[in-house]
């Protein structure tokens, strides 16, 4: 996914148990059960959207202007970070 967020949940102890040993038998984190969870709920509701690529381009413009990254091109930054977040 993107930028993780770190968060509390209030679970369910029957249900945070299942989804615990569901992950384990997947050989999976629970985070990963949780974020796929969450991600097919809101695409079965039609409201799951990627972070568009005109918010990414805004970002890496917006960085390249800031202070250390003036000399790159806003191409090159762009190139830059998706290579080491291995788009």
């Amino acid at each position: 996914m993107g930028t993780l967020v770190k968060t509390t949940l209030h679970l369910d102890r029957e249900l945070f148990r299942q989804t615990k040993e569901y992950a384990l038998e997947q050989d999976k984190t629970l985070r990963q059960i949780i974020e796929e969870s969450l991600e097919s709920f809101l695409k079965q509701k039609g409201m799951f959207k990627k972070t568009s690529s005109k918010h990414f381009f805004r970002w890496a413009e917006a960085l390249s202007k800031k202070k250390g990254f003036s000399h790159l091109k806003e191409t090159d930054l762009v190139r830059l970070v998706r290579k080491s977040r291995g788009l």
